[in-house]
């Protein structure tokens, strides 16, 4: 490319390029202005957060949309804020027709994004997820990241009309107490839209969603009653095509998390003591890691299942020494056969409602893709009758006791 000063450029071609610069630095500065970043801007008090919405059929099979919103106001000490929830509902044959119905029904605009929870109800997941999966998954003011669960025997309107003694933010409290459960006690893996939607859709593994149920408030406390209700963690919802077919019990959730879970460190472990059966240990889960690898000859499949776990010694009931090494090979025993126990109990319940939650199809298809073109077509009446082979081994690693148990005189 050849380059001409300016002052050697004939007179008339010197204007035109000084009037091209000129209409392309107007045009620039134009569009400037018109693409400015605050061309939607809607200022905070114009809108209205959203915690957490439901939806559930209503008597008369149509949709009845739920949505909690949190109003914050300024509260007496400086710098501090107070969130005031209230629901809205609404009816219509659709779930984005009922959301609509909600807004209008609002002089705040409400923000979608801010959803921690998305609650469906047992009644609308018992007779056809198509009724309300194509809001959950082509909106686009519904995060795929938000957290699913599913209302066993309430509404979605009482579950989000209760509340939970630590906040008011039912959304975000629901949704902090599904990792808080599997850290602590080691079972009810959570899920997200996201995830949910892709085990629905992917041949070879189906979801299984954490359920929410309504308990009067210190209900676990002897002699205490209170006609106060909040939410609590009740099983786990399992999923076949587009319908719930059944549950988990809170120990085959368990098992469930074992195989299925992508947090692989927290949980707690509880075993008889090997020196009397009436006492027993607590063992917390370290860490641990898995391995599932099918077998295929013909129509004859076995998956085999390795388990590995580390874990803490926590604490006993009774006094005796049980950190010597004979003793420490008697605990592990012990574990092993346990988390076996809770493994074959997911596994059965599974089976028993023609559901693969574990994805062993999916496993299949990884390791033997020629055979599961094959059996793809009947992996659903396959699958029931699918053996499995679990081994389990576990190690004491560490201990948290300082000093000995002693005995009361």
């Amino acid at each position: 490319m050849l380059w001409f000063p300016m002052h050697m450029l004939p007179g008339g071609i010197k204007r035109r390029l000084t009037v091209a610069k000129r209409l392309l630095t107007l045009t620039l500065l134009i569009g400037l202005v018109l693409c400015g970043g605050c061309w939607d801007l809607r200022e905070i008090n114009a809108s209205v957060l959203v915690s957490g919405i439901g939806i559930e059929l209503d008597e008369s099979n149509q949709i009845a949309f739920t949505a909690q919103l949190l109003h914050i106001s300024a509260s007496t000490e400086a710098g501090s804020t107070q969130t005031h929830p209230t629901l809205v509902r609404a009816v219509d044959r659709g779930v984005a027709s009922a959301a609509r119905r909600t807004m209008l029904s609002l002089s705040l605009v409400p923000e979608w994004a801010h959803v921690k929870t998305f609650l469906l109800g047992e009644r609308l997941v018992r007779q056809d997820l198509s009724l309300c999966i194509d809001f959950m998954t082509r909106n686009r003011n519904i995060r795929p990241d938000t957290n699913l669960m599913v209302c066993a025997g309430d509404t979605p309107e009482e579950v989000l009309g209760s509340q939970l003694p630590q906040e008011n933010n039912l959304g975000a409290g629901l949704k902090d107490m599904l990792p808080a459960s599997e850290k602590l006690l080691g079972y009810y893996v959570p899920i997200t839209i996201e995830e949910f939607t892709y085990r629905l859709s992917t041949p070879g593994i189906e979801p299984a969603v954490p359920q929410v149920k309504l308990m009067p408030e210190n209900s676990g406390l002897t002699g205490v009653s209170s006609q106060k209700m909040q939410p609590t963690l009740s099983g786990m919802a399992v999923f076949k095509g587009n319908k719930m077919v059944g549950s988990l019990n809170e120990y085959e959730s368990r098992g469930y998390r074992w195989l299925a879970s992508a947090a692989r460190q927290g949980g707690f472990l509880t075993i008889k003591s090997p020196t009397n059966p009436r006492e027993a240990v607590g063992l917390e889960i370290i860490g641990f890691s898995r391995k599932v690898k099918p077998q295929v000859n013909g129509d004859n499949i076995t998956i085999n299942i390795e388990v590995k776990a580390d874990l803490g010694f926590y604490e006993q009931d009774g006094t005796g020494n049980l950190l010597t090494p004979a003793m420490s090979k008697k605990l592990e025993q012990a574990a092993n056969q346990e988390i076996k126990r809770q493994l074959t109990a997911c596994i059965s319940r599974s089976q028993a409602l023609e559901s693969d939650i574990l994805g062993w199809g999916q496993e299949i298809k990884i390791y033997h893709p020629a055979d599961w073109k094959r059996l793809y077509p009947r992996w659903g009446d396959i699958y029931p009758s699918v053996s499995s082979n679990v081994q389990v081994k576990s190690q004491i690693t560490r201990s948290y006791l300082d000093n000995k148990s002693f005995k009361f005189q």
